[in-house]
């Protein structure tokens, strides 16, 4: 379980975050929206203690980001959009790092696994430095899912990806969906839509100036706002 309360961030005057709350329970997947700037990645970059909060509370599978950080950072993945750690590594080096770290069991298997789904076999002897932005995303991505962590959130999980690593990663979310607390902040309404009409448990978070402004599922938000559409309710919600 993820759960959010009354997270605030302010730099200086300028407020961020006022008092963002929800909860993602396991098996059901949220999805974040936003216009740039709205908050979103500021949000996840506190779940995931990158930066500090000016008040409010996570727990991530129980255990609270500020008293119990080790245990929450251990139940959690991230998958981030900007990618710019570790490229003095090969992206062999990085994956055999991630799982001396987490002490993963099996792990010469795990990761055969996703380096195959991703195609990545034979790019994990050069520099991660060398690697593009496609091939970044995926190293990063393949580093998290070999975890196999409780709490999942991802942003823009689809950015830089080429068609098939695209459908591989909306295949791979569709399996874990059922069994993880997983948050996808992201602007691509086909993955929503796609997984959403896979019959996946899933709500829908709308940030607007820092709030959460609208929280329910798809069908709710449409009949609510009497929209066809992801992009018509988000448009909606905008306009408020």
């Amino acid at each position: 379980m993820l759960e959010v309360i009354g997270v605030s961030k302010s730099y200086g005057r300028n407020k961020v975050l006022k008092n963002v709350s929800f909860k993602i329970f396991p098996g059901e997947l949220l999805f974040l929206l936003g216009k740039n700037g709205a908050g979103k990645t500021t949000l996840l970059n506190i779940i995931s203690s990158i930066h500090s909060m000016t008040k409010g509370e996570v727990l991530i599978n129980g255990f609270s980001i500020k008293d119990r950080p080790i245990e929450a950072k251990r139940s959690l993945g991230y998958i981030v959009d900007d990618i710019k750690a570790f490229e003095f590594l090969t992206g062999g080096e990085f994956l055999e790092f991630i799982a001396s770290v987490y002490k993963l069991e099996n792990k010469d298997r795990i990761i055969k696994r996703y380096v195959t789904l991703f195609q990545m076999d034979d790019c994990l002897n050069q520099l991660i430095s060398t690697y593009s932005s496609g091939m970044k995303k995926k190293i990063m991505i393949i580093s998290c899912l070999i975890r196999n962590p409780p709490v999942l959130i991802m942003d823009e999980p689809t950015n830089g990806l080429d068609i098939g690593s695209h459908l591989v990663l909306f295949n791979e979310i569709r399996s874990l969906a059922s069994k993880k607390t997983i948050l996808i902040a992201t602007h691509d309404r086909f993955i929503i839509e796609g997984l959403i009409a896979m019959g996946i448990k899933s709500r829908i978070a709308i940030i607007k100036d820092g709030r959460i402004a609208a929280l329910d599922t798809l069908d709710n938000l449409k009949r609510r706002y009497h929209k066809r559409s992801v992009a018509e309710v988000f448009l909606e919600v905008y306009k408020l």
